[in-house]
């Protein structure tokens, strides 16, 4: 019982670091958005989309139904270029941006009928949040010779700071099992996106 009870404190705490960390920049004020550029504007949004976009971390292989349940904790690290940088502080930001910011996110995936899978993600913090949702259709399952090939689609709604994106990625995704709990896999991804910044009546 004190194990189980210890665990969600431990899980917290693994959680807790990172998510401030990659929402460090959230009580900034930032100046005249209405004067950055459009090539501004445009880093700001493909670092969002990009560096948020749903990540399944999963093989092609389907769950199945007997237990069918996947549970975890994902953590991304989200690189920030230099025009990421200079678009922020175009925006009015002070506070050092580090390199990387840590994106951890909780998953849950689902098995279903036909080869099929379901998942969700999320992760928020301070007004920032970061939701995802996933599926995905084996279409190719030789379980005698551990290979599997999917078709994974997936949406993620992210609202960051003062500005919000919408993701959608089309992936192939090929995996061999070699051994127990071993799916290595290999993909290729289509990713569409759009946003906007949220600028105040005003201007500022």
């Amino acid at each position: 019982m004190l194990r189980a009870a210890l665990f969600p404190l431990f899980l917290t705490f693994l959680m807790l670091s990172p998510v401030r960390a990659a929402f460090a920049l959230e009580n900034y004020r930032h100046g005249d958005l209405s004067a950055m550029t459009q090539a501004a504007v445009g880093a700001l949004l493909q670092t969002s989309s990009l560096g948020t976009a749903y990540r399944s971390y999963a093989s092609a292989r389907p769950l199945g139904l007997a237990l069918g349940f996947d549970v975890g904790v994902d953590l991304t690290a989200v690189g920030t270029s230099d025009e990421f940088v200079q678009a922020l502080r175009q925006a009015g930001v002070v506070q050092t941006i580090p390199r990387d910011l840590p994106l951890p996110r909780f998953q849950l995936r689902k098995g279903l009928p036909g080869g099929f899978d379901a998942g969700i993600s999320y992760v928020g913090y301070a007004g920032n949040r970061v939701l995802g949702f996933e599926g995905q259709w084996a279409w190719l399952q030789r379980e005698e010779l551990g290979l599997f090939s999917a078709l994974r689609l997936s949406y993620t709604r992210a609202e960051l700071f003062f500005m919000w994106t919408n993701t959608f990625k089309v992936e192939s995704v090929f995996s061999k099992r070699l051994f127990w709990l071993v799916d290595p896999f290999v993909g290729t991804a289509l990713v569409s996106a759009n946003g906007a910044l949220e600028v105040p009546l005003g201007g500022s």
